[in-house]
């Protein structure tokens, strides 16, 4: 029938004829017409008319309606498939899931049974599937009735299939729609515009698809027969075998159509494959199309995955034949996707849209097997993430010596970064390696292997940050976003899939061979960036290194799961000591960052740290380096690491015996903080078992207590911040069982104004006393203030529960760990070298002697102790007969090398050994001047501050390039040998030791004023060779202490009590257990260990540690609730039972500190009458100081009420007292008021008083002008503005005239001649009131145990007056030998002045205000000399002067900045002569005399009044200090 007729007729009609002609024959020509008509490509897609002729046809004669309906009735799909695309609301179960990335839609989900299961309810972010139904995705047991094999859809029953007449029609038509759809796609292929613009002009047609689709199974079958048969796609699209066929226009049409396909092909290259796989069929560069799927997937990734098209494709998913040709088309065109992923302007819509399609199809396990077995998936998801890293790839800065750097790195600032374009490619490689076949195949290949990770070393050392020294970072970057997202996303989370497969022995030669891989990338990394195996940048760190955590994590496996040794995984010693340099080096720079030393960094850095140990990511990167770092401390020697973490941590300087060293490379500040880090890393690596021999059980439980001692939590925040393993939650089955065990249900309440808070979780009691684990408690805490709130609540709770009844603040309960499991050494085992004794001993020497150590820092030296001791095994006096002797005499010791302080790695014996002395390196104050010179007996104080130091050889690496370390700094060889001994070289050198100018200077500083301590004897032995100069010596410190007689001296300090150490065996306890044992009551000790006449109780060596085993046993050492001295008396305790010898030593060592005499009850009495008498005497003394007080306050008042008066009507003032007063101005010394011990007297050298005082650098002074010059205005106009920039200020002038006296004269000279405070200088400033030295000492210790947070930084020596609250961080002594004057501290006399006779070494000056002035002060200078012995006094004013130069800019410490000691002068000098000039701005010009018009002083907070000049400013304090350094100086 001809067309013209057939479209001239009904519908229905038309569509009855064509359905009988469709059932006749398999062409039907009369349709092909037909269709020609409707469907020609010149026409719009979007015609109405030919869109229901369409229905029409394909209805055979009824109505569309009444076709979809009989053909649903054949729907005998049995899965759901429905598709849904972004925020739609989805379901995930995890018990019924097999696939993680499963999903339900809401319907199935309500219809199945998953009462009791883990699921959740999520917002589709992408886009999805139902997976009901599709037992490769999830378990059978979680299907809905409706879908699985044994479904009850009714349209399932006999007959289920449809009858061939009712869809031959849709047959014949389905490939001609899908051929016209693809030609609209040709046709509209320019651009991404005219692309997405022909979408939506073909919405209409594809809508009728889309209808088309969801008939159900059977016309899914018609379209998905018509979309992958080959012959079809040919038969339509190949013009050479059908144009003879085609009318001339249509030819012309389908030519240029082809032309634009084939353009198009063009236009998306493939990645080109590494050389061995390049002859893999799908990553060839040509790119052939068999069917119209491959072709219509092509435009779909062409134009980015247009969202109706990608739905028109996954609708017809539940055929499985379609889905195996789907995947094998998606896989075809996968490496052509991730270009497109980076080129694209919306990445983000992009990769939604990919993991739409991809998660669908690679969920199927075996689906996706076959396209890694035939297709090669495996090889080209790698291929295409290492070809789209290696496009943005920079090159490496982590380890960049010289030229020596070849590695490249991504550049986490790239856009592709920063967008995450690699995140669909990362997902769907997830996705098939969640799959046990496909994750087996990967790890078997070994080329697969080596390009995974050649891929992993683009992220090795990633983001490298340099710390900033001088200033802060102007721009701060925010690249660390992208690399902490790229290591976790592309590294972390295939690496914990592949982890999940190694479960067994099976599969031990996988995770042999992987470790292989993985060590044989590092070596090749170590080569790339040039690293020797020690020299690293301490100022550099990068936080990201996916090698060595792949080699802790499959390292764990190997050895936890399938029953590999250490031994057969590890490499040799030499690479492992390389391996672990950078993981160590992380450790250290997030130490570093939370002090704040890399604070000129910006906020970026520290979020850097804080998302390193952050709960999402803190298995994958700090759990990994801690476990590499505690495999190599087992299998490295125990001095070695030690050594080397000491080193790493910069501290090794900070530990010198000696007085006078300085750590050269932290700042004051920092350098306690960085201690204290050092033994919070240390007490990690030997006290967590997260990887050594915790249960998975008790692992939740761990991470559960840590989050609640917190803070309380809701349980969605619980859920939420258990750290998890990239993709594998921590809310497992354990999750419920552990919560209810240690966490109370605190219900909702209401706040008093009626706002309602939420229910929480709050830990158990028994939580706090057994479980609470601070040092786990500072490994999670990504604030430190979350560590200081659980110590709070710790606090809070052991006071209410009457735990502890100190006075103070508790101790961290630190947890004894429990015991390494089997193949692992237990990490304690590190404490029993000897390097750690002689760390210990130095700590607690310090501890003893100095305030300078932290509750902090002591509380984890005593816990690294007690580690030690705790796997300490009892020895007696035969173990030790065939022992070297401890307390052998040693040939030397040497300061900060303490292999060379004991002789053996015996604990206990080196617990009881004692240090006699030390050598240490010296100092200018030890040198003996003049011994050799040639310029006689008398050396001036140049040349004792410029004596040489000494150099020696040094051995430790086998580079000699390499930066030296602390310990090589401090002037000893060390011998790269078994432990690292370090030995005393006897090897000089002429150069001396590099230093910074600045650390010379504040060496000198040190070494004029401080003196060594009186605890400290020092004898000179010369070991060096002579010199021009002098002898070089090394100075020995006697020191004569054990640890055990410091730790009873530390108890008794910190309990304030002395001989406060009380042996177990004297408690009432221990007497209690005695007792019941001789009463013959069985309690486990022997009563025949000891023996008592009713006199005297003899006891046996086997007694004692029988008795603490008891004690032990009965609870009463299990406590760990005490402060400082309960667990110093547990260490002496445990020490005591272990050994009979370190027993008898502590009782030695007791009775020669706090000796007992035996006394008979006379003596008893005689000893109570006469404390009797010693306390009314006291009481007595104390009712007489406060008369006496009250008097002198009287007459003070008396004294201030006389001086108003006018000498002459005074009444109460006799001149005879004037005329002495005259001639003797120091009448009795000036006495202060302290504000926080409230007594009052006079500053005395051993008990010095000072003003409260705020040091702060100044520049004012630069800003003067010339009194003639006038004042400046705002200027309008160019001439103004250069009249501006050429006004003289004080600044211009000092420095025209520092050039000028540089050039004319040398430095003995013009230093001498000038000031350099002009700008930079120390202003002085104090509220007036007054401390005692030991006050504020006392004060500030108690700021820093004070548990609640600071807006002032205590570290660096800022605190309140304590009376005024006015901010204040230094102390400024006040000197004892000025008393009261009744004058002006230098007067101006304008009468004659007689000449100064010759013996008054001063010469004559004429008679002028500023000669009699400086006559006044050379007076002074004679008259009051200041003491130069060693007094607190001298400590105090050393300590002022250090704070002083600390509070100096750069700029003035550069001035002069020589090695002339006339430099040092000039800055001590410049410092006075700023704030008497500072003063003299502030007081109107006069520093004597009243202004007319008074203005504040600095210097004090009261106003000026009529006696201001006669009382002790701060300025004329700081005077006094000048002169002090004027004496010593000439």
């Amino acid at each position: 029938m001809d067309v013209e007729v057939l479209m001239n007729k009904k519908k229905n009609a038309a569509a009855a004829y064509i359905r009988s002609e469709c059932c006749r024959s398999s062409t039907p020509e009369t349709l092909k017409n037909l269709l020609d008509t409707l469907l020609d490509p010149l026409k719009k897609i979007d015609s109405f008319d030919t869109i229901d002729w369409i229905k029409w046809l394909m209805a055979g004669g009824c109505s569309p309606e009444e076709f979809t309906a009989n053909v649903r009735k054949y729907d005998n799909a049995t899965t759901c498939g429905l598709v849904w695309t972004a925020n739609f609301v989805a379901y995930r179960c995890r018990t019924c899931g097999i696939s993680p990335c499963m999903s339900l839609c809401a319907e199935c989900f309500q219809r199945g049974n998953h009462k009791g299961h883990d699921f959740n309810m999520f917002r589709s972010q992408a886009g999805g599937a139902c997976d009901c139904g599709d037992m490769n995705v999830m378990k059978e047991s979680g299907f809905c009735y409706l879908h699985g094999p044994h479904s009850q859809n009714p349209n399932l029953s006999e007959p289920n299939t449809a009858p061939p007449d009712l869809l031959c029609v849709a047959s014949q038509m389905m490939p001609r729609l899908i051929l016209r759809l693809i030609q609209h796609m040709r046709d509209n292929s320019n651009s991404l515009s005219g692309f997405l613009g022909g979408v939506q002009e073909a919405d209409s047609f594809i809508t009728m698809v889309h209808d088309m689709s969801g008939m159900g199974a059977a016309m899914r079958q018609v379209m998905t027969h018509a979309l992958t048969n080959p012959l079809i796609y040919k038969n339509l699209t190949d013009i050479e075998e059908i144009g003879n066929t085609m009318s001339a226009e249509y030819y012309e049409f389908m030519s240029n159509s082809k032309r634009a396909y084939e353009q198009a092909l063009l236009s998306l290259p493939n990645p080109k494959p590494p050389e061995e796989y390049k002859d893999i069929p799908y990553l060839q560069p040509d790119l052939v199309h068999l069917t119209f799927l491959e072709e219509f997937v092509f435009w779909t990734a062409k134009f980015e995955f247009p969202q109706k098209i990608v739905c028109l494709l996954l609708n017809l998913l539940p055929d499985e034949d379609y889905k195996e040709a789907f995947t094998r088309a998606f896989v075809l065109h996968y490496g052509r996707i991730s270009q497109l992923l980076v080129q694209s302007n919306d990445p983000d819509m992009l990769s939604n849209r990919v993991v739409h399609v991809s998660v669908q199809l690679f969920s199927n396990e075996k689906l996706a097997l076959r396209m890694a077995e035939q297709m090669g998936l495996l090889h080209i998801m790698v291929i295409s993430l290492t070809y789209m890293m290696s496009k943005i790839t920079i090159p490496s800065t982590l380890q960049s010596f010289g030229s020596r750097n070849t590695h490249f790195v991504v550049d986490c600032g790239n856009q592709c970064m920063k967008d995450h374009c690699y995140w669909p490619l990362v997902s769907d490689l997830n996705n098939i390696l969640s799959h046990r076949p496909v994750a087996l195949r990967f790890l078997e290949d070994d080329g697969l292997l080596k390009m995974w990770f050649s891929f992993l070393s683009l992220f090795q050392g990633m983001n490298a940050n340099q710390r900033e020294l001088h200033q802060h970072v102007e721009y701060e970057p925010t690249t660390y976003y992208a690399a902490f997202s790229t290591e976790l996303e592309a590294s972390a989370s295939p690496m914990w899939a592949l982890v999940s497969h190694l479960r067994d022995s099976s599969t031990a030669h996988l995770t042999k061979n992987l470790i292989r891989h993985c060590k044989d990338q590092l070596k090749i990394w170590f080569e790339q960036i040039g690293f020797n195996g020690h020299d690293l940048d301490d100022d550099q760190v990068s936080f990201h290194l996916p090698l060595h955590r792949y080699l802790s994590v499959f390292l764990y496996q190997a050895v936890r799961n399938q029953g590999l040794s250490l031994q057969e995984l590890l490499p040799p010693a030499k690479e492992l000591r390389a391996i672990i340099q950078h993981p160590l080096r992380v450790q250290t720079g997030f130490y570093e960052i939370i002090s704040g030393l890399w604070v000129r960094n910006g906020l970026q850095i520290k979020g850097q740290a804080m998302t390193y140990v952050q709960c999402h990511f803190c298995n994958s990167m700090v759990d990994a380096d801690i476990f590499l770092l505690q495999v190599a401390m087992m299998n490295l020697p125990y001095g070695e690491f030690l050594s080397t973490v000491l080193y790493r941590f910069n501290i090794m300087e900070s530990l010198s015996i000696s007085t006078s060293m300085t750590n050269s490379t932290l700042e004051p500040d920092h350098e306690i903080l960085m201690m204290e880090n050092c033994l919070i890393f240390l007490a990690s690596l030997t006290s967590i078992r997260t990887a050594i021999g915790v249960s998975d059980c008790d692992l939740v439980t761990l991470e559960m207590v840590t989050l609640l001692c917190m803070a309380d939590k809701t349980h969605s925040q619980l859920m939420e911040l258990m750290p998890e393993r990239s993709g594998n939650s921590s809310q497992s089955r354990d999750f419920e069982a552990v919560l209810s065990k240690v966490a109370d249900y605190r219900a909702p309440n209401f706040e008093s104004s009626g706002n309602m808070l939420q229910g929480m979780y709050v830990p158990k009691p028994f939580v706090w006393e057994t479980l609470y684990d601070p040092i786990y408690i500072l490994l999670r805490a990504v604030h430190r203030r979350d560590f200081q709130t659980s110590l709070d609540r710790f606090a809070e709770f052991s006071k209410l529960a009457g735990k502890f009844k100190g006075h103070g603040t508790p101790w961290p309960p630190f947890r004894i760990p429990q015991v390494a499991e089997a193949p692992y050494k237990d990490p304690r085992f590190v404490l029993q070298t000897r390097v750690f004794h002689g760390v210990l001993f130095v700590i607690f020497y310090k501890a003893v002697n100095t305030s300078q150590w932290s509750d902090q820092l002591l509380s984890l030296a005593v816990y690294l102790l007690e580690l030690a001791v705790s796997v300490t095994d009892p020895i007696g006096p035969h173990v030790m007969s065939n022992t070297e002797d401890p307390n052998a005499q040693m040939e030397d010791r040497y300061d900060m090398n303490f292999s060379s302080w004991y002789t053996t790695d015996c604990l206990l014996a080196n617990l009881r050994t004692e240090i006699d002395s030390v050598l240490v390196k010296p100092s200018a104050e030890d040198t003996i001047p003049g011994s050799d010179s040639s310029d006689g007996d008398d050396n001036s104080v140049d040349d004792v501050m410029e004596v040489e130091s000494y150099d020696v050889e040094v051995e430790m690496f086998e580079d000699r390039g390499h930066r030296r370390s602390p310990i090589e700094r401090s002037g000893y060889r060390s011998v790269a040998a078994g432990n690292l001994a370090i030995m005393p070289s006897r090897r000089f050198e002429d150069g001396p030791v590099p230093e910074t100018e600045e650390v010379e200077r504040r060496r000198d500083l040190q070494m004029m004023i401080a003196s060594p301590k009186p605890v400290i004897s020092v004898q000179k032995k010369e070991v060096g060779r002579s010199s021009t100069r002098g002898v070089i010596t090394e100075v020995e410190v006697a020191l004569n202490e054990s640890i055990l007689s410091l730790l009873l001296k530390l108890h008794s300090k910190l309990s304030s009590v002395p001989d406060s150490y009380t042996p177990y065996w004297e408690t009432p306890g221990a007497q209690c257990i005695i007792t019941e044992s001789s009463s013959g009551i069985e309690n486990g000790l022997d009563s025949n260990t000891f023996h008592s006449d009713g006199y005297l109780t003899t006891y046996s060596p086997l007694f004692y540690k029988q008795l603490y085993d008891v004690m032990t046993e009965q609870g009463l050492h299990k406590s760990r609730t005490g402060d400082g001295p309960f667990f110093i008396g547990n260490i002496l305790d445990g020490v005591a039972s272990r050994d009979n010898s370190c027993r008898e030593y502590i009782m030695e060592v007791k009775n020669k500190l706090w000796p007992k005499e035996a006394e008979d009850e006379e003596d008893r009495l005689r000893r109570e009458a006469q404390e009797d008498a010693e306390r009314k005497k006291r009481a007595s003394e104390r009712r007489r100081i406060a008369t006496e007080e009250m008097h002198r306050r009287q007459q003070a008042f008396l004294d201030k009420m006389n001086s108003e008066l006018d000498p002459g009507t005074n009444p109460f003032l006799d001149v005879d007292e004037e005329e002495e007063d005259e001639e003797n101005p120091h009448i009795k010394p000036l006495e202060y008021h302290c504000v926080i011990c409230n007594l009052t007297g006079p500053s005395t050298p051993t008990n010095p008083i000072g003003l409260v005082i705020l040091l702060q650098a100044s520049s004012i002074l630069s800003h003067r002008r010339r009194a003639d010059t006038r004042p400046n205005a705002l200027p309008t106009n160019e001439e103004e503005k250069l009249s501006l920039v050429k006004t003289e200020t004080m600044s211009r002038i000092n420095e025209k005239r520092l050039e000028d006296l540089t050039w004319s004269f040398d430095d003995d000279s013009w230093l001498m001649a000038m000031s350099a405070g002009w700008e930079g200088g120390v202003h002085v400033q104090t509220c007036g009131h007054h401390l005692h030295h030991e006050c504020l000492r006392d004060y500030h210790s108690s700021l820093k145990t004070q548990q609640r947070q600071h807006n002032i930084s205590i570290e660096r020596g800022e605190y309140f007056c304590p009376l005024c609250r006015q901010l204040a961080n230094s102390f400024l002594p006040l000197s004892s030998e000025f008393g009261i004057r009744k004058s002006a501290l230098v007067k101006d006399r304008k009468g004659n002045i007689e000449p100064m006779t010759p013996e008054t070494t001063a010469p004559y000056l004429p008679p002028s205000p500023e000669a009699n002035i400086a006559l006044e002060v050379f007076k002074l200078l004679k008259e009051y000399p200041l003491p130069t012995d060693h007094s607190k006094m001298v400590d105090a004013m050393a300590k002022t002067m250090e704070e002083m130069t600390n509070a100096t800019m750069l700029k003035y410490r550069k001035i002069g900045s020589t090695t002339n000691t006339k430099s040092i002068l000039l800055f001590v000098n410049s410092i006075a002569r700023t704030n008497l000039e500072l003063e003299l701005v502030l007081r109107g010009g006069n520093l004597v005399s009243i202004p007319t018009d008074p203005q504040p002083s600095t210097s004090s907070a009261s106003p000026l009044s009529s006696n201001v000049v006669s009382k002790r400013s701060c300025i004329g304090t700081t005077i006094s200090i000048f002169f002090f350094f004027i004496i010593l100086l000439n």
